[in-house]
């Protein structure tokens, strides 16, 4: 497998006051999914705008306030770069960092315009990062006159539109007959590795047999190594998947349920420990006044015996016979003449106002002890209260202490036990699709070996046929990519004067949605057969609706569910050293959404992601 070329890491659109409008990728299989008006064709156009278009993006309503698009990489050998292209500019910067770092990093300034003697701009910048050479020539004519290869000559075979993707002619032709010339040498040069310089010059650039046999060696050592690995993992002893699947799910509902569970119980508790911290407030106040209340009775019985006594020695002293006055010194009688003292009449006065004063401490004494008597058959009902609370709380938290979370534990230990079981399946199947890939990259150096002993009496009858078996071999490839879609039973891809033939039949004569399944099956076939023979080549692709349904007035031609399905599923297999991007509003299975990095647009403010752009910024601009 090549290490050429490069992956799309993340598209952003960024502007002054709105929020950042963003779409993350991945290798491997890449799916945006969702209505008309989602901003699917808007991704697209951003992506050829910064492989160096000179259109910009469409200007919508929705990207009001966007001035400028960031494009992340990260090249397959290592490293990562992000590109930022203002809306307007003719220079692109480029810094040597992902996203995130980008605002600590000085930026190259690339100019937009290929120049095939400088290396400033972004065109040679994408050529190198995919493993092209600088220069390269192609034929730009029929007299047999050269120019050098841009990245602008990739699109047709690396970012296909909606309106290109059906398109009449040839995929590796655009239709304008002044260049059809150019655009076959490109695809020769493509397919081959072989430029026109190289032809020319005898001087084709060939590894030789001792590094390829170099190579051959490591790859094997590095196969058994891998086999070692799959050797230490006991697969048959795994439980299947789906067991594997069934069993975690349903430890996963019982955890879940002891969670709720715990959450609960831990609830109740709360609610009787806050209860019990009241009433055991409450109950500490109710004895301090019940204490009080006893206190001021002690006062008032105090008072009584006072009163009483007093009351008691005004009824002894008015006992007396007789009794000198303390003002006059004369008997204390009401006979006695001149005596004009008013005492007996003040003690008779004293002995009344104390009497009432006693019927007044009585009648308070009364009413204190029945709030006495009261208070404390509330305390008491307070205090059993607080005992039952506190058992219900004891008994609650016993039950999650020595019950529920040992049970959330144990249930825990074996879930992570599925876990790693889980982890071992990965493991095991990351391993055995890296001994495929190491495989096959053997297999190509193998047949790289080969065709290096086979010697030609003419180099340039040499590079002839080897361009000639180039496109041979490739076209075998892309009838495969067509049988393993469904396209036909036996599909058989002939090339004839820039022409491709699908079952002796030529593009232009299949309709319009087959025509988009056969530009697809092209670009991808392409990507995967440069990868297996190390030839250059960007390492993606991104495909515009090659599904949606065509109609028309003249035809309802529609897709079948069998070649989409066929489709999805292949393009899912084909590995991570290459990235496919599809748009589209057809979706696959459920099954192959999980495998892959599907993303969808759902255009409801209420379910989802609304679309590429955040909803939110198109509710400020209305």
């Amino acid at each position: 497998m090549s290490d050429n070329g490069f992956y799309i890491k993340r598209i952003s659109v960024v502007g002054d006051n709105v929020e950042e409008a963003t779409i993350n990728l991945e290798k491997g299989l890449n799916i945006i999914s969702g209505p008309s008006d989602t901003g699917k064709s808007y991704i697209f156009e951003s992506i050829n705008y910064m492989l160096g278009s000179s259109k910009e993006p469409k200007k919508i309503v929705e990207a009001k306030g966007y001035n400028a698009v960031l494009m992340e990489i990260e090249p397959y050998d290592g490293g990562k770069y992000t590109i930022r292209r203002c809306f307007g500019k003719e220079d692109v910067e480029v810094y040597d960092a992902s996203f995130e770092l980008i605002g600590k990093q000085k930026a190259d300034t690339l100019k937009l315009k290929h120049d095939k003697e400088r290396e400033n701009n972004i065109s040679v910048f994408y050529l190198k990062k995919s493993g092209y050479k600088h220069p390269a020539y192609v034929i730009k004519n029929k007299k047999g006159e050269t120019r050098t290869l841009s990245f602008r000559d990739m699109p047709l075979y690396v970012a296909i539109s909606e309106d290109k993707v059906i398109k009449a002619h040839s995929p590796i032709l655009s239709g304008q007959y002044t260049k059809s010339t150019v655009e076959k040498s490109i695809f020769q040069y493509i397919v081959s590795g072989i430029d026109h310089e190289s032809t020319n010059n005898h001087s084709q650039n060939e590894v030789s047999a001792t590094k390829l046999e170099g190579q051959k060696e490591l790859l094997d050592k590095l196969i058994l190594k891998e086999e070692m690995k799959l050797e230490g993992i006991n697969f048959e002893e795994l439980f299947s998947q789906k067991q594997l699947a069934d069993t975690m799910n349903e430890i996963q509902l019982e955890f879940e349920y002891l969670n709720d569970e715990i959450e609960n119980q831990t609830k109740s508790r709360r609610i009787l420990w806050n209860r019990l911290e009241e009433d055991k407030s409450k109950s500490i106040a109710d004895k301090e006044l019940i204490k009080r209340f006893k206190l001021l009775k002690e006062y008032y019985d105090t008072d009584l015996k006072r009163l009483s006594f007093v009351l008691e020695g005004n009824h002894y002293f008015s006992q007396l016979n007789t009794a000198l006055c303390p003002y006059c010194n004369q008997p204390l009688n009401d006979e006695s003449s001149g005596h004009s003292c008013e005492l007996n009449q003040n003690l008779d006065n004293l002995a009344i106002s104390i009497e009432v004063e006693i019927g007044k401490i009585k009648r308070k004494l009364y009413d204190l002890e029945s709030t006495i008597e009261h208070s404390e058959a509330d305390y008491s009902k307070l205090h059993r209260n607080i005992e039952k609370n506190q058992e219900e709380y004891n008994e609650i938290n016993d039950k999650i202490e020595t019950i529920l979370q040992p049970k959330q534990y144990e249930i825990k230990k074996i879930l992570d036990s599925y876990i790693n079981e889980k982890e071992l399946y990965i493991k095991h199947n990351a391993i055995n699709n890296k001994i495929k890939d190491l495989n096959i990259e053997r297999d190509s150096i193998s047949n790289q070996l080969s065709n290096h002993k086979t010697k030609t009496i003419s180099k340039d009858k040499g590079n002839d046929e080897n361009i000639a078996n180039s496109i041979n071999n490739f076209c075998e490839y892309f009838s495969k990519t067509l049988k393993n879609w469904k396209f036909s039973k036996t599909p058989r891809v002939h090339f004839e004067n820039g022409e491709f033939y699908i079952n002796s039949k030529s593009t232009k004569d299949y309709g319009k949605g087959y025509r988009a399944i056969i530009y697809s099956g092209f670009a991808i076939s392409l990507m995967k057969y440069c990868r297996d023979k190390r030839i250059p080549h960007p390492g993606f692709v991104v495909l515009d609706s090659p599904l949606t349904t065509y109609k028309s007035k003249k035809s309802n031609e529609e897709i079948t569910e069998d070649i989409q399905a066929a489709f999805f599923e292949n393009v899912a297999s084909l590995g991570g050293n290459m990235q496919i991007i599809i748009l589209d509003n057809k979706e696959p299975s459920d099954e192959l959404k999980k495998k892959t990095n599907f993303e969808e647009f759902t255009r409801d403010e209420n379910h989802g992601r609304y679309g590429f752009f955040p909803n939110n910024n198109l509710e400020n601009k209305k």
